[in-house]
């Protein structure tokens, strides 16, 4: 049955002195009931900090005789406890000062009386969804822990084995109208499911309690209560079209005549509606060290994920080009269903070490996959430019569209080593790629732009920017770009036209530039030696430069990644150390952070010769910028790690930056002059976003790795439990968090 789905943030309290109960607590009840005593043993208390100390989110325990009957479960926060019954909700927000004794009732302060120490004060505020009928109320995902209650001396009330849930779903709330809670980052999120044709005015809330409740200007619900005001906020609405592809429509709190919440959506009730900012997020990993360096959608939505693994628990599909892990860390690529469901996942790789960095999606969904190799054995396939190892080569390998088949598969390289770091494909199927190259012999073609090894320096590197045939069997063009000192490339991104531009790192001695680039002087030094950031366009045969321009400050500098505009401008971001990195006037950020480097966003014109904007974007700590990908509005989605508690963020997004540092993501306005969204993305460790991908219809997938266990996943994708050391990760963002 078709279903309307309505999602939004359900809880974000202002408390003070916020914190639970003593060890030993019972647990408070709904209206200002309290607990008997709990009869507890030191092994009981063990036990119990240990499931404390393994459990991470929010767990919904089932009542099992030891609370009323109106209560079905129960949910701890920090500050707060959420009860669940037959029609809604029961915030019982609170406040504890000095040390509650242990092994005896809580017991609230009346508000007449002080404060006094030991004691737990708050306030209780039912959310009732006035006229429900509830036919069924029941847990889902249930966990491998459960909790034991002793309460009382008398055992009739004891409850043992109590099992904990990810979710609860209220069924039959209204007529076609299912409630669904759930974790959201140690917060309850709430979802209202409609069937097709089901009435949305019929959903009415009241909040029994609060001292007041009022729409804010931007539109969030505002409960005053004693400890502070509480919101419900971020509502942000799309629909389901053709081939998953979402559509945002408008959405809104609305207040009811009779003082009541309600909700609005100017939405088809026959396709799905969904209002939340995260749309599905998941880990993928097998119990060792994954991550995942790229990210790419289709038109219909799906997605194409590729990095590295160590794991013999990876998840491989049946049927898939490679099921057996081939050791010493293997290539992985894997597909995903537009909601984030496993589609298939393959290994790539021989018997010693394979990464994979970049991905591009090309004619008939195939997709062309590049990276580095250390093995003799990598599955090069019969006709392909080069079969023969040589020494930690780079690759290129194409795969059907579900992974099934390798269509080609070929080393590049010369006598020394190579990394290949980006790919694009162009329209025609032929691949261009980039890295850095140590080899004097690289293969360099006839004719084109630089066919003499440049290198020296500290590595003695140079940049290479090869092109394929479209059945990788022949080079169009291979050059050599770079001067006498190190030269790196990051990032390429080929037009409609066939040209290729290319971002990465140089250390400017010999560095070629163009006569009417924007800027032909390196500027690098500080420090840590320096380097700038550059951007090169070839010709499309590759034997020429279009034009090619230094890009920084007086300190370090690099270009990470690039996209490519409709009329063929340059977005480049990446990261910079310099105070004076170039920003142009009316764009977002033109301060430089306090501390470590910032990312930044540029856009070149059309002929590299000037900036049309040029932005910082951090806080006053460490940020760096990972990958960039343009929506169809124009607008500039950035993905990176920063250890910024300033980070800019906006109102609805995650605004709390974990102690590890976070990954981020950001999207600004098409002329760099604002942001539209800014979002931490992480758990209680570290997290870095590697790869970003937008959809036609806004919503940004972005991938990386973390080291949290309790980094939020959604129900039904594709792994929600975290595999160990450390974990890829993927995530869909909606159009505007």
């Amino acid at each position: 049955m078709s279903r309307t789905r309505i999602v939004f943030c359900a809880v974000a309290a202002l408390m003070v002195g916020a914190a639970g109960p003593a060890s030993g607590q019972g647990d408070a009840q709904p209206e200002g009931r309290t607990s008997p005593p709990v009869a507890t043993t030191q092994a009981t208390a063990d036990a119990q900090a240990a499931l404390a100390a393994a459990d991470t989110g929010l767990k919904f325990a089932a009542n099992r005789g030891q609370w009323p009957d109106d209560v079905r479960f129960l949910a701890r926060l920090g500050g707060a406890d959420l009860w669940v019954t037959d029609d809604g909700m029961v915030y019982d927000f609170y406040a504890v000062e000095g040390d509650l004794p242990a092994a005896t009732s809580v017991e609230r302060a009346k508000p007449d009386e002080g404060e006094a120490a030991g004691t737990r004060h708050g306030q209780v505020v039912r959310m009732r969804f006035e006229g429900a009928r509830t036919d069924r109320v029941t847990g889902h995902g249930l966990q491998p822990m459960y909790h034991n209650y002793l309460l009382g001396d008398d055992p009739a009330g004891w409850a043992a084995h109590v099992p904990l849930y990810d979710e609860v779903v209220l069924e039959g709330l209204y007529d076609g109208v299912d409630l669904r809670l759930y974790d959201d980052g140690g917060l309850p999120r709430y979802d209202l499911l409609l069937a097709a044709g089901a009435d949305l005015d019929q959903v009415r809330v009241g909040f029994v309690g609060a001292d007041a409740m009022s729409l804010t200007p931007e539109g969030a619900v505002r409960l005053d209560t004693a400890l502070g005001p509480v919101e419900q906020r971020g509502l942000l609405a799309y629909q389901q079209g053709a081939g998953g592809a979402r559509e945002e429509v408008p959405s809104a709190f609305r207040r009811n005549p009779d003082g009541t919440l309600g909700f609005t959506a100017s939405a088809d009730p026959t396709r799905a509606l969904v209002v939340d900012p995260l749309l599905w997020s998941t880990f993928l990993g097998g119990g060792r060290y994954e991550l995942a360096d790229a990210v790419a959608i289709s038109p219909n939505g799906t997605v194409t994920v590729a990095g590295y693994t160590e794991g013999l628990g990876f998840p491989k599909t049946p049927g898939a080009y490679d099921t057996e892990y081939n050791g010493g860390g293997d290539a992985f690529i894997t597909g995903l269903s537009a909601d984030g469901e496993l589609r298939y996942s393959t290994f790539l790789g021989g018997s010693d070490s394979d990464y994979a960095t970049d991905i591009a999606l090309g004619p008939e969904g195939a997709t062309t996959v590049t990276g580095g190799t250390y093995s003799t054995d990598f599955p090069v396939t019969a006709g392909a430019y080069d079969t023969s190892y040589n020494v930690s080569d780079a690759f290129i390998a194409r795969l059907s569209s579900d992974g099934s088949t390798l269509g080609y598969a070929t080393y590049l390289g010369g006598s020394t080593t190579e990394f290949s770091r980006s790919v694009d494909v162009g329209s025609d199927g032929s691949a261009t790629v980039t890295g850095s190259t140590f080899s004097e012999d690289f293969p360099a073609t006839p004719g084109a732009y630089d066919t003499t090894f440049n290198g020296g320096g500290t590595y003695g590197t140079d940049v290479f920017v090869t092109r394929l045939s479209p059945n990788g069997s022949t080079l169009r063009y291979s050059t050599y770009l770079g001067g006498v000192d190190d030269d790196e490339a990051y990032g390429v991104a080929v037009g409609p036209d066939g040209l290729a531009t290319v971002v990465g790192y140089t250390l400017g001695n010999g560095f070629p530039t163009t006569a009417d680039a924007y800027d032909t002087s390196y500027n690098g030094g500080g420090q840590f030696g320096g380097g700038d950031a550059f951007a090169v366009r070839l010709s499309a045969n590759g034997r020429a430069l279009r034009y090619s321009t230094f890009l920084g400050g007086g300190d370090y500098e690099s270009a990470t990644s690039i996209v490519l505009a409709p009329d063929g401008s340059a977005v480049v971001t990446g990261y910079t150390a310099a105070l004076d990195f170039p920003t142009t006037p009316g764009a977002f950020d033109t301060t430089p952070g306090d501390f470590g480097s910032d990312a930044f966003v540029t856009r070149f014109a059309v002929d590299g010769g000037a900036l049309l904007y040029s932005t910082f974007l951090g806080g006053s700590g460490y940020d760096d910028a990972n990958a960039v990908a343009l929506g169809p509005d124009g607008a500039v989605t950035v993905v990176g790690y920063t250890e910024s508690l300033d980070f800019p963020t906006t109102p609805g997004a995650d605004t709390t930056i974990n102690l590890s540092g976070d990954a981020y993501a950001a999207r600004l306005s098409p002329d760099g002059a604002s942001l539209r969204y800014g979002t931490y993305v992480g758990g209680s460790s570290f997290e870095t976003a590697t790869a970003v991908a937008v959809a036609d219809d806004g919503s940004a997938t972005l991938a990386g790795s973390t080291y949290s266990a309790d980094l939020r996943t959604t129900p039904g994708a594709a792994d929600t439990t975290y595999n160990g050391s450390r974990d890829a990760f993927i995530a869909r963002i909606g159009g505007g968090p």
